[in-house]
């Protein structure tokens, strides 16, 4: 057991694709875990499965598909409207699994007049403008994100009808720091004084879009 252990340390060594240097590591804890369960009960023991977090690990770097993750032009974009991506933490990886589950929704939101952004010194005024436009809007992204999926399955949105699901979207994403935000904000005023900005706001809901679709019907 410990020959076999040297050797894919030796392997661990040679310069390989990402991939194979995890598919390495996993076949190395495999290995330890043997040797650990063959030390404590000696030449008796049963063949016993691999632990069902290693096959899950194994059948997941193996059928992981990389894709480089949507730009920020991508998110903007699809944004406009509102659309479901993959999470702000994906997004900032180089790569990500093509079979992720897009579980986070954008769309953009302006801030609304606001006295306190006018009347504050330009340094303020920039998180004055953005604690704006989330005050107002995570309301109406909330919403928006149970009415687009309800157009998508020909049911009329019923703001009344469907407020019990909507509070299982806004507790999935306080249960959770970074589940719902601000992707980013930029100004649009002339001098970028921030009196007035756009925000792409964002949310989350396990398995994303079809989850409230199944919840609607």
């Amino acid at each position: 057991m410990k020959f076999l252990i040297t050797i894919l340390l030796i392997f661990l060594e040679i310069s390989c694709n990402s991939l194979e240097k995890e598919r390495l590591e996993l076949d190395k804890k495999i290995l330890e875990f043997e040797q650990e369960r063959f030390r404590k009960c000696g030449c008796n023991c049963e063949t016993t499965a691999i632990p069902y977090s290693f096959e899950i690990e194994k059948k997941t770097l193996s059928n992981c598909t990389k894709i480089p993750p949507p730009t920020r032009e991508e998110i903007w974009a699809l944004a406009q409207k509102g659309d479901w991506s993959y999470s702000p933490k994906l997004l900032s990886q180089k790569e990500i699994c093509k079979e992720s589950p897009k579980e986070t929704y954008y769309k953009i939101y302006h801030n609304t007049d606001s006295y306190v952004a006018e009347t504050q010194v330009p340094k303020t005024k920039k998180s004055s403008c953005i604690n704006n436009v989330l005050f107002h809007g995570k309301e109406n992204l909330y919403e928006s994100m149970i009415e687009d999926a309800a157009k998508e399955i020909g049911i009329a949105f019923d703001k009344e009808k469907w407020i019990g699901l909507k509070n299982k979207i806004i507790e999935y994403n306080t249960l959770e720091k970074g589940r719902s935000f601000y992707y980013e904000c930029i100004p649009k005023d002339e001098k970028a004084s921030w009196n007035k900005c756009d925000c792409v706001l964002f949310a989350s809901y396990e398995n994303g879009k079809e989850q409230i679709k199944q919840a609607l019907k």
